[in-house]
């Protein structure tokens, strides 16, 4: 791969990663801001703690599912 299309990827990879997972299911499926309640940050150690084990489950689930992309997508571009 160019230079310039493993930078603009890494940058994409980035975004996709700061996607913050725990207020995004606290909002969509609990109708709660995480943000409101705890240590007032949306991480999954909060949103533990706010919404229980249900919550944490769907949360890791989903960070390792995109923990998991971007490495095959990353290793992909690494392996020619």
């Amino acid at each position: 791969m160019m230079t310039m299309e493993i930078v603009v990827l890494l940058a994409v990879l980035y975004v996709v990663g700061s996607i913050p997972t725990g207020l995004i299911i606290s909002k969509l499926f609990f109708k709660t801001d995480v943000r409101q309640f705890g240590s007032k940050n949306y991480r999954a150690t909060n949103t533990y703690r706010v919404l229980g084990l249900s919550s944490i489950t769907c949360v890791l689930r989903v960070m390792q599912v995109k923990c998991h992309r971007r490495l095959v997508v990353f290793s992909r571009t690494q392996s020619g």
